[in-house]
């Protein structure tokens, strides 16, 4: 129950990318006991299709985290103001989380939906494989370009602020996710009976 608006949200990410790259989808099961898939044919684009199709839920989960961060009213930090400081981590992690309103049952809606789909937009041990031969392939083609031409890649559309914001923000729930993961895991291993 608690990663189902995920997984839901997982698959029909690779669905979508499906559609976009013009690969055939063959089945979507959302409701596996390990999780959900998409079956799909070969994309219509070659080698970066697949990427596309594997990397798709991190990216709209990214986009959906903002999104529902913005609804709680976790407020936009900057990367760069956080440091190794244990305390500073803290107050850092207090500014995000301050306007939250926890006695408002929509707030905790939205919560357990970011968390839901922070714990499963990563990409899957079948996503990662799904890739692995396609990463090889740009990354030779890349380093082929670099090396042999002049021509050069723009990278200054990455400091964008509304994307350094996207980014942060899942960062700081990313990280909140992390914590309560660990203190549920924590408790249900002090409470499990001991065999």
């Amino acid at each position: 129950m608690f990663v189902a608006p995920g997984v839901i949200l997982h698959e029909l990410s690779h669905a979508f990318a499906c559609l976009i790259t013009g690969a055939p989808i063959l089945s979507i099961n959302v409701f596996k006991s390990d999780g959900g898939e998409v079956k799909h044919g070969k994309p219509k684009i070659p080698v970066i299709g697949q990427i596309l199709i594997s990397l798709a839920p991190f990216v709209v989960g990214a986009i959906a985290i903002f999104f529902l961060s913005k609804l709680l009213g976790i407020r936009e930090s900057s990367i760069s103001e956080l440091s190794t400081n244990t305390s500073q981590i803290v107050e850092w992690l207090k500014h995000a989380f301050s306007a939250i309103n926890f006695h408002d049952y929509k707030s905790w809606i939205a919560l357990y939906l970011v968390l839901s789909i922070a714990v499963t937009m990563t990409p899957s041990g079948q996503d990662m494989k799904n890739i692995a031969l396609s990463i090889i392939i740009v990354g030779i083609i890349l380093f082929i370009i670099y090396k042999y031409t002049q021509l050069r890649i723009d990278f200054s559309f990455l400091n964008n602020p509304s994307l350094i914001a996207i980014l942060s923000t899942t960062l700081i729930l990313l990280i909140f996710g992390l914590v309560l993961s660990i203190l549920v895991f924590a408790v249900k291993s002090l409470i499990r009976p001991v065999a």
